[in-house]
C-alpha cells in the first residue's frame, strides 16, 4: 500500500498472521462394567489449541441412557479471574437449566447431580452437561482435570455397550470449530440363574 504524505511517497507493509483454529478432548472410563456399579469417565485435553481467542467456548458431554450422572468434579481452569456455567438437560426437558453458575476458574467443585438435589421428577434424569466459558485465550486448557462419577443402571444384559461422548469447541469469527472423543464400555453382567424343573 502506498500514501502520499507530503508529495513523498511512503511504503507501507502490513503483515496479518493467519489464524490457525484448533481444540481438543479426550476422555477415559471403565472398559467393563458390571450392572448397578458406580463408574467414573476422567477428562484431559480440553484445550484452544488456536494461535488466536475463541469465543462461547464450551465442554459437553453426552451421556448414555445406560447411566445416572451422580457428581461433577470440575476440575480448575488455566484463566485466571474467568467465572464459568454448567448447564444441564434432561429427557423431560430439550432446553438447558442452570447447574451452577458464577464459578471460578481457579477453584474446584464437587457438583451433587442425584435427581433429588436437582429435583428432578421419578422417571427424570440428566442426559447431557455443558461448561460454558465465554471468550478463552490461546493455550486455554483444564489443570487439575475434570471427572464425573455416574452409575449403571441394573438389568443391563451382559456383553450390551454403551458410548459415552464429549466434545469441545468455541467460535471465531462467527464460525464453528470443535473436536469430539467417543468411550465404549461393556456390560459383563453374571450369568442369570433359573429355578430347576422336573425330578
Amino acid at each position: 500500500m502506498e500514501l502520499k504524505v507530503q508529495n513523498d511517497v511512503v511504503r507501507v507493509e502490513v503483515q496479518n498472521a493467519s489464524a490457525q483454529i484448533s481444540t481438543s478432548v479426550k476422555k477415559s472410563g471403565n472398559t467393563v462394567v458390571t450392572p448397578g456399579q458406580q463408574m467414573r469417565y476422567d477428562f484431559s485435553d480440553i484445550c484452544n489449541l488456536s494461535n488466536v481467542p475463541l469465543d462461547s467456548f464450551f465442554w459437553h458431554d453426552e451421556l448414555p441412557s445406560a447411566v445416572r450422572l451422580d457428581v461433577i468434579h470440575t476440575g480448575t481452569w488455566s484463566q485466571p479471574g474467568m467465572t464459568y456455567s454448567i448447564t444441564y438437560k434432561t429427557n423431560r426437558n430439550s432446553s438447558y437449566r442452570t447447574l451452577a453458575s458464577g464459578l471460578l476458574a481457579t477453584q474446584s467443585y464437587d457438583i451433587d447431580c442425584s435427581a433429588s438435589k436437582l429435583g428432578l421428577a421419578q422417571d427424570e434424569y440428566v442426559t447431557d452437561f455443558r461448561f460454558e466459558f465465554g471468550t478463552v485465550q490461546p493455550g486455554f486448557r483444564e489443570q487439575d482435570k475434570p471427572m464425573i462419577l455416574v452409575t449403571v443402571l441394573p438389568g443391563l444384559t451382559n456383553g450390551a455397550r454403551f458410548a459415552n461422548r464429549t466434545d469441545a469447541g468455541g467460535q471465531y469469527s462467527g464460525k464453528w470449530f470443535s473436536s469430539s472423543f467417543t468411550w465404549v464400555t461393556e456390560v459383563s453382567a453374571p450369568p442369570q440363574s433359573y429355578p430347576k424343573t422336573g425330578y
